[in-house]
């Protein structure tokens, strides 16, 4: 939705069940690396599932600064704000 200049970001509706969640993204690849995640991250806004905390296991071009799946997703997604469920630890970054 946009106000304005300003685009109003909406977060995902979540389950109420946070075991059915977690048991439903088991297994669900990483769209950068093509594999389940270590520490699998949840974007809160579009509901992308990625690798958190530099444990993606894509080729990573050694000319580029070391980046995180994370910041990478909420540049591109939300306009540089990001909002994460991380799976494992059940936390919101």
């Amino acid at each position: 939705q946009v106000v304005g200049e300003t685009r109003q970001m909406q977060l995902l509706r979540m389950p109420s069940d946070f075991c059915s969640l977690t048991s439903t993204l088991h297994g669900v690849a990483c769209l950068q690396c093509g594999s389940p995640p270590l520490e699998p991250a949840l974007c809160l806004v579009c509901g992308t599932l990625l690798c958190a905390a530099h444990t993606c296991r894509r080729h990573k071009e050694p000319s580029r600064p070391a980046e995180g799946d994370c910041t990478r997703h909420a540049r591109q997604c939300g306009g540089g704000c990001g909002f994460f469920y991380l799976v494992h630890s059940c936390t919101v970054l």
